[in-house]
């Protein structure tokens, strides 16, 4: 039944999930899968399920695989104390469409390298929406600023540009990821 599109989300997903047998659930909970050696993602053939890699990182550009396999790459953006330093919530806007764009069309394409560790897929993460309030944390050059209000409007400025689009496909989902309160 998980594959019956005419019934409701929740009872295809409920479906899908009781037929994974548990020894297979924990790979599942990582994007890369705990066997990096072997390439990790999971796949469940018995269902008819291929593995898929939800961790592109989407912080500065649609790094999900890489380049095509004809040398095109994606662009790429000052990283995230950057671009929250000109305060810019529309060019914030602007920038995360472009990799929302790239991202969605190197998907489409299929010709994105994929060497089995860093994947391809369309679900992104980024932004992150950490404070950078101290230096000892050690991942400041991802975050953005100090100021919450600032990293709350630039964050959903962002999201907003990675997911805007044709509102018929799904462009991808943004994750914010290492949101500290």
């Amino acid at each position: 039944p998980f594959c019956n599109h005419s019934l409701p989300l929740d009872q295809r997903v409920w479906d899908l999930v009781s037929r994974i047998d548990d020894s297979v659930k924990p790979n599942l909970l990582t994007a890369r899968g705990h066997r990096m050696h072997t390439g990790g993602r999971q796949a469940l053939p018995k269902l008819g399920v291929p593995s898929y890699y939800w961790g592109s990182n989407c912080l500065h550009s649609s790094m999900f695989a890489n380049c095509t396999t004809d040398g095109r790459c994606s662009q790429s953006f000052p990283s995230n104390t950057a671009w929250a330093a000109t305060f810019d919530r529309r060019l914030m806007r602007q920038m995360a469409a472009v990799v929302g764009r790239e991202t969605r069309a190197g998907w489409n394409l299929g010709s994105w390298l994929d060497d089995g560790l860093n994947g391809a897929g369309l679900d992104c993460w980024g932004p992150v929406l950490n404070m950078n309030r101290d230096p000892r944390w050690g991942r400041n050059g991802e975050g953005g600023a100090e100021d919450p209000y600032l990293m709350g409007q630039l964050g959903t400025a962002w999201t907003r540009g990675l997911q805007q689009g044709d509102p018929e496909i799904a462009r991808e989902a943004a994750s914010q990821y290492t949101l500290v309160a």
